[in-house]
């Protein structure tokens, strides 16, 4: 009882004949099989999503300016010696 047989298939041709015609009927045929090729390169493809290329990662992480300055003035004067 599933699937369709010969007459429904005819059936279903003669319609889109009906509807579209003749000569349109290639280019849909052509366009729904891009489409289906498409669709399953897609889903046949391993999941390789970026957020951010490896290049330009993270970049160094700064302390800010005032960090900069406490951490320079624990450092010994080199004039002072």
């Amino acid at each position: 009882m599933g699937g369709i047989g010969l007459g429904e298939f005819i059936l279903i041709v003669a319609i889109l004949v009906l509807v579209f015609g003749g000569g349109k009927l290639p280019e849909l045929g052509n366009g729904l099989g891009k489409a289906i090729r498409s669709f399953r390169r897609a889903s046949s493809e391993n999941d390789r999503i970026e957020v951010l290329p490896k290049a330009a990662a993270a970049p160094p992480i700064e302390p800010p300016a005032g960090d900069r300055a406490a951490t320079t003035a624990t450092e010994p004067d080199s004039k002072s010696s």
